[in-house]
């Protein structure tokens, strides 16, 4: 599995090297993403299920685990938020081979292995509850993180479920419709930095940076940024925890921001579609993400 994400751009790199790049340059280029590329736990929605089944496992949409002691997201006008995707983190975890990749890598290593992390977002805005000034209010979506799943008879989240149909009714509310909900596997892959990620005040962000902006031959610059792009499409796409990020337009972050990680990534992919083939972020800081705080989750939208 290591370095699978390279192995297509290795071979179009080759390809430029025969004709026009230089094989130094195209070596140099390589061994910086290796040193870049991250281990990405890729989530795949396969199972179409009932809106109300599942309670405890991971999913896309549907009704919410939620315990009744703790209060119901909603939104600035008191309606309840939409669940996007819950994670089981247990069932997530229970695979030994993907909790000892996990626990040895930089970033995920701080990501919970128990409980359920749960995504929720405005289904009756048209923009998602995406907020575009800081600070934000942070009333069209949030993230919860609940230690512990324990199950029970009573579920207190499908009255919130029922309240929110009756005012969005069977529209899409963006990625899926109220009538829709997807069981998540999960499995590991490698992703690398796509042109359009910030530079996050990481040293070899920076130098991919310095490199794809000032050091590519000026002939081959074309055919190596094309391939660059689309390797980094190929490998970042699709329903995720960390990783690089799948950007359809840019990085939301700026150069000093502290929120490195993705938390969580919705893609438009099989009968997920968000806008015009569009993809969803949750990005958190690593000291956030160690303190179990989510209070301070960047989130951000795109389409094409």
């Amino acid at each position: 599995m290591a370095y699978y994400a390279l192995y297509l751009f290795e071979y179009e790199l080759m390809m430029i090297t025969e004709i026009q790049y230089p094989e130094a340059l195209s070596q140099t280029l390589i061994d910086l993403l290796k040193k870049m590329e991250q281990l990405t736990i890729s989530l795949s929605a396969n199972e179409s299920i009932d809106v109300e089944s599942h309670i405890y496992s991971s999913k896309l949409c549907g009704v919410a685990y939620f315990p009744k002691e703790q209060e119901y997201p909603r939104n600035k006008d008191g309606q309840p938020l939409a669940l996007i995707a819950q994670l089981n983190l247990d069932e997530i975890f229970a695979d030994i081979e993907m909790l000892e990749a996990c626990n040895t890598d930089n970033f995920l290593r701080h990501y919970p292995k128990t409980g359920m992390l749960s995504f929720f977002n405005d289904a009756t805005d048209d923009l998602m509850g995406l907020e575009f000034k800081e600070p934000f209010s942070k009333t069209g979506y949030k993230v919860i993180y609940f230690p512990e799943v324990i199950q029970n008879d009573e579920n207190i989240a499908l009255a919130e479920f029922n309240e929110l149909s009756a005012i969005v009714g069977d529209d899409c509310y963006g990625a899926l419709s109220m009538g829709q909900s997807y069981l998540i596997t999960s499995s590991l892959k490698y992703t690398i930095p796509s042109l359009e990620i910030s530079t996050l005040n990481d040293e070899n962000l920076l130098k991919f940076h310095d490199y794809t902006e000032n050091q590519l031959d000026e002939e081959s610059s074309e055919d190596v940024m094309e391939a660059l792009y689309d390797q980094a499409t190929e490998v970042c796409q699709g329903h995720a925890i960390g990783g690089y990020p799948m950007l359809t337009q840019f990085d939301p972050r700026g150069d000093n921001d502290d929120r490195t990680i993705l938390l969580f990534q919705l893609d438009s992919v099989g009968d997920v579609m968000l806008g015009d083939c569009g993809s969803m972020q949750f990005f958190i800081s690593e000291q956030d993400l160690k303190n179990r705080d989510f209070s301070n989750v960047l989130y951000d939208w795109a389409c094409c």
